[in-house]
């Protein structure tokens, strides 16, 4: 899923958050820094090393920003693939990307998605300047739909500073803009897991960095506010109690999929941070790592009654329930 940043002048980030990014996001960092004439960059595997850079930096140069924390989906985990990356061969523009980006890989790739995007086809089609043109960045909004790109640049070409496609997918906070939400709690590493119907989970567990979740009371995700007794999805259009309608329930799982390949989806669990690819067919509801609801981010709910009550479901490995027929609704072609 990875994490991107864009700073804006003169804020400083909190480098708790950053750490607790780095958890769930652990394959690579890097960052880049508007001088104003020149775009300073770092990229390692070692995100303490690249915080410290960071900070130090950041004592004298106080331009625009940008911050990357990868989680590997393609090509090699190597430094080569960190972002941020050059815009082909301008020197003056870097960007950085979450998501995953509808390119063309070939066989044998050890280049990313976004490494491909960057040094290939953003500069057949015009480079930095063509997001000047509101039709030509609406058309890669559409393109890179599910992704967010952020753009940094001192080429004078270009009409601004920065720049960000997709930027209502992610939110402003702290003064700064974010791809998602994987700052703001640690990673769950669970040890061992029975099976719903054997013995769930046993004594011994872990979290990474404590956080502040009260467990089995209140969760929060994406768009679901809990409490002990309620359960309640918005989706910006509609709000309602309990279980989903069959139709919510596919509009739902859309919050935490994102196209993949032409046969594959990424799920994203909000309650462990970590990811998992799964046919697109297939309407994944709890994660495979800590079972937790994938919307909801609890153990046991009632999001996914009325999915289990409307279709054909089967016993996976997990030990619980999965319909197998999402593919018949028209939001995932």
């Amino acid at each position: 899923m990875c994490l991107l940043t864009l700073i804006p002048d003169y804020v400083t980030p909190d480098m708790d958050r950053f750490r607790i990014a780095a958890k769930a996001n652990p394959d690579g960092f890097g960052f880049a820094i508007s001088t104003g004439k020149k775009i300073h960059v770092v990229r390692s595997m070692d995100f303490e090393e690249v915080a410290n850079k960071f900070v130090d930096a950041r004592k004298t140069m106080q331009g625009p920003a940008i911050f990357h924390f990868r989680w590997t989906t393609h090509g090699t985990n190597t430094v080569d693939n960190c972002h941020p990356f050059l815009l082909g061969k301008d020197k003056e523009t870097v960007l950085g990307h979450n998501g995953i980006l509808p390119v063309n890989i070939p066989k044998n790739e050890t280049r990313s998605d976004t490494r491909i995007f960057a040094e290939d086809i953003m500069p057949a089609i015009g480079g930095i300047s063509s997001l000047d043109d509101s039709d030509y960045f609406n058309k890669m909004a559409e393109w890179a739909k599910g992704s967010k790109i952020a753009f940094l640049t001192v080429n004078d070409d270009a009409k601004y500073d920065w720049y960000i496609v997709n930027e209502k997918d992610g939110h402003w906070d702290s003064d700064m803009w974010w791809s998602n939400s994987s700052y703001k709690r640690a990673p769950i590493a669970y040890k061992q897991y029975t099976g719903m119907y054997g013995g769930g989970w046993n004594d011994d567990w872990e979290t990474g960095y404590k956080n502040d979740w009260d467990y089995g009371y209140k969760r929060t995700s994406y768009a679901s506010s809990w409490d002990k007794e309620t359960t309640m999805y918005d989706d910006e259009a509609c709000l309602v109690s309990g279980a989903l309608t069959v139709e919510e329930c596919y509009e739902a799982a859309e919050l935490y999929t994102t196209k993949y390949d032409a046969k594959r989806n990424l799920v994203h669990c909000q309650a462990c941070e970590l990811q998992d690819i799964v046919p697109n067919d297939e309407l994944r509801t709890n994660c495979a790592t800590c079972s937790a609801c994938l919307l909801c981010a609890m153990d046991a709910c009632e999001c996914w009654d009325e999915l289990w009550t409307e279709s054909d479901t089967t016993i996976t490995p997990h030990g619980w329930e999965m319909p197998t027929r999402i593919n018949t609704h028209p939001s995932y072609y």
